[in-house]
C-alpha cells in the first residue's frame, strides 16, 4: 500500500483541479470558461455537429453548458474515446498554463499524485471517498483517475519547461528539498533519542534482573556481604499480584468468598483479565454484558503451530474475515454492516456516549468508525480490554451465522488456526506482514493475534453447533 503523503486528493467543484472550476483561457481563437466547457465543445466537434458546437462555445455559466452538451447529435462515440485523454490534457494545460495563479496551487502539489476522491465518478475520478481506506492503495480504486493522471502529467511538464514556469518550478523543489532536509534532521533527533532511551531501559531491566535472581540484592553486594535493603521496584507488585494468581482458576471472583484454587495443567491456554467485571459495570448493552467471558479463544491445540498446513493468515478489508469487511447482520434489532461499526458502537454505548454511538450508526466507513471510536468521552482503557474481546467475539458469531456464504468460507479454513497477518497491530494482529516468512511461525510473533484467536474460536463453536443439529 502506498503511503498516503504520495496523494493529493481533491474534490468537489471549488477546486482548482475541478473540471467545473471557472477560469478563462483560449485555444485555438475560442474562448472557454472552464476545462469542461472546451471538453463539451470538442465533443460537438468529434461527431461534426457544427449547430452544437456554436451553441457550446457561446455558453457563459455551467448549467447551460450541460443542457448544451445533453443535445449533440450523432454522437461519436469511439472518436471521443480515441481523442478523450488528449482533449482533456489540452484543456488543463491551457488553463494552467494561462492562469499564473492557478499554476501555483499546482506545483505546490509535486511530486504527489493528484487524485479526484469523487464516490459516483469512476472515470475521471477513483470513485471512492478521500477518508475510505480503499482510497490509498491503488489496487483497491473502483475509478480510473483520468483527471488525477492527466493533471499531474501537465504539472510535471509545466514544471519541466524552461520558460515563465520554471523559476516558480524551482522555487516549489526548493521548497521541497528543505522540507526534506529538516524532516531527516528530525528523524535522525528521534532515532538517537528512542536509542537512548531503549539504552536506558535495558540497563534497568539488567538491574532488575540480577536482584530477582539474588532475592532482590545485587550479586557483587551479596558476594561482599554489603546486603542492602531490597527496594521496591515499580514492576515488583505487578509481579507478586500475577505470582498470586498464577494458580488461581479464571472467571469472575466470589465478592463473598474466596475461590478454591483450581488445578491449572489441563486449563485451555487463554486472555487473563487484569480486573474482573463486577455485575454492576456496564459492557455494551445488557445482551453483551450478560455474555460470558470464555478464556478458551487461545486453545492448547495450537500451541506451537507453523507452516501453511497448520496456520491461516489474513489481512486487509478484502478478506472476508476482516473487521472492515462489508457484511449486513443484526443484534438486539440493530442492523450493521460490519464487525468494526459493531464494536465502535459497543465502545461508545459502555462509555455512555450517545453522540459518538449515533455517529457509528449513521455512517458505513470503517475508517470512520475506527476514528470516531478514538473521540469517545470517559473512555477508560482498563473497563475496555475487560470486554473489549467478548463484544469482537458476539459481532463475529452474528456476522458468520447470518451470512451463509460468509459461514462457508469460515469453514473451509478449518481445522487451522486463524491469523491476522498485520504489521502494524500488536493486539488484534501478529505485527507481521503474511508474506514476512517469520509470520509462519508462532515463535517468531510480534502481537497477541487476538482476532484470530476469536474467529478460530467462533469458527469452531458453530461448526459444533451444526454438528449437534444434525444428530
Amino acid at each position: 500500500m502506498e503511503d498516503q503523503h504520495d496523494f493529493h486528493f481533491f474534490l468537489g467543484n471549488d477546486s482548482t483541479f475541478s473540471l467545473q472550476y471557472k477560469a478563462d483561457f483560449e485555444i485555438d481563437g475560442n474562448l472557454f470558461i472552464s476545462a469542461e466547457h472546451y471538453i463539451t465543445y470538442q465533443q460537438a466537434v468529434l461527431s461534426n455537429d457544427d449547430a452544437s458546437a456554436k451553441k457550446i462555445l457561446s455558453v457563459s455559466d455551467h448549467e447551460k453548458l450541460k443542457d448544451s452538451g445533453k443535445g449533440i447529435q450523432n454522437f461519436n462515440q469511439e472518436a471521443w474515446q480515441n481523442s478523450m485523454e488528449t482533449v482533456l490534457e489540452r484543456a488543463i494545460e491551457a488553463k494552467f498554463d494561462q492562469n499564473p495563479k492557478l499554476h501555483e496551487s499546482l506545483f505546490a502539489t509535486h511530486p504527489q499524485l493528484l487524485v479526484e476522491a469523487t464516490p459516483g465518478n469512476k472515470k475521471w475520478g477513483i470513485g471512492l471517498a478521500s477518508d475510505d481506506v480503499r482510497a490509498w492503495d491503488k489496487s483497491t480504486w473502483k475509478g480510473r483517475n483520468l483527471l488525477g493522471y492527466a493533471l499531474t502529467r501537465v504539472r510535471d511538464k509545466l514544471m519541466a519547461q524552461p520558460r515563465k514556469h520554471q523559476a516558480k518550478a524551482k522555487v516549489h523543489v526548493a521548497i521541497e528539498k528543505e522540507a526534506e532536509a529538516t524532516a531527516d534532521s528530525e528523524n535522525k533527533k528521534k532515532k538517537k533519542k528512542k536509542k537512548k532511551k531503549m539504552a536506558r531501559i535495558a540497563e534497568e531491566g539488567e538491574v532488575v534482573a540480577e536482584r530477582q535472581t539474588e532475592g532482590g540484592v545485587r550479586a557483587e553486594e551479596a558476594k561482599n556481604g554489603d546486603v542492602r535493603p531490597k527496594r521496591k521496584w515499580l514492576n515488583e507488585k505487578q509481579d507478586q499480584d500475577n505470582k498470586k494468581r498464577e494458580n488461581e482458576p479464571m472467571g469472575r471472583r466470589d465478592s463473598d468468598s474466596r475461590r478454591q484454587l483450581g488445578n491449572r495443567e489441563n486449563e485451555p491456554m487463554g486472555p487473563r483479565l487484569t480486573r474482573e467485571i463486577t455485575p454492576t459495570e456496564t459492557c455494551g448493552n445488557a445482551s453483551t454484558n450478560g455474555a460470558q467471558f470464555n478464556p478458551t479463544y487461545r486453545d492448547k491445540r495450537y500451541i506451537g503451530s507453523s507452516g501453511k498446513d497448520e496456520l491461516f493468515l489474513f489481512y486487509g478489508f478484502k478478506s472476508p474475515f476482516s473487521h472492515h469487511h462489508e457484511a449486513y447482520f443484526k443484534i438486539d434489532g440493530v442492523t450493521f454492516n460490519c464487525g468494526e461499526q459493531y464494536m465502535m458502537y459497543q465502545k461508545a454505548v459502555t462509555f455512555n456516549d450517545k453522540d459518538i454511538e449515533a455517529k457509528v450508526l449513521a455512517t458505513d466507513n470503517p475508517a470512520e468508525h475506527k476514528r470516531l471510536g478514538r473521540k469517545i468521552e470517559n473512555f477508560d482503557i482498563k473497563v475496555w480490554k475487560e470486554c473489549c474481546q467478548r463484544v469482537v467475539e458476539r459481532a463475529n458469531r452474528a456476522k458468520f451465522s447470518q451470512n451463509p456464504d460468509l459461514k462457508k468460507k469460515l469453514f473451509k479454513t478449518h481445522p487451522k488456526l486463524m491469523v491476522e497477518a498485520s504489521p502494524s497491530d500488536l493486539v488484534w494482529g501478529i505485527g507481521l506482514d503474511r508474506e514476512d516468512p517469520l509470520a509462519w511461525d508462532m515463535k517468531n510473533w510480534r502481537g497477541k493475534n487476538q482476532l484470530g484467536y476469536i474467529l478460530t474460536y467462533v469458527r469452531d463453536t458453530l461448526m459444533e453447533e451444526e454438528r449437534n443439529q444434525m444428530k
